[in-house]
């Protein structure tokens, strides 16, 4: 569950995830630092691996910044180009392999 802080600031450290967002920037957990609760949502750990080394890969490319945003739109830009990276809009998620 996402709690509000304020208009400008969502805080996620409330739901199970391995992405870390704050003010200077967006990373990445480290792998062994991952909540357990996110890795058991896989159905196992070769499913946990497989996403993790997706989401790693993503972080790995060239991201686009906007110049002149507020941090807020900055992260939300950057969440939107990694979802593009890791979904392009004419592939099916189910070809991922």
């Amino acid at each position: 569950m996402a709690a509000f802080v304020s208009e400008s600031v969502l805080n996620l450290d409330k739901i199970a995830n391995p992405i870390r967002i704050a003010a200077n920037g967006i990373s990445l957990v480290h792998k062994k630092a991952v909540d357990p609760e996110w890795q058991n949502i896989f159905y196992d750990q070769e499913g946990f691996e497989m996403a993790y080394s997706i989401l790693q890969n993503t972080f790995d490319c060239d991201i686009q910044l906007k110049q002149n945003v507020d941090f807020t739109d900055l992260d939300a830009d950057i969440l939107n180009q990694m979802k593009h990276l890791i979904l392009p809009e004419k592939k099916c998620p189910c070809e991922i392999k």
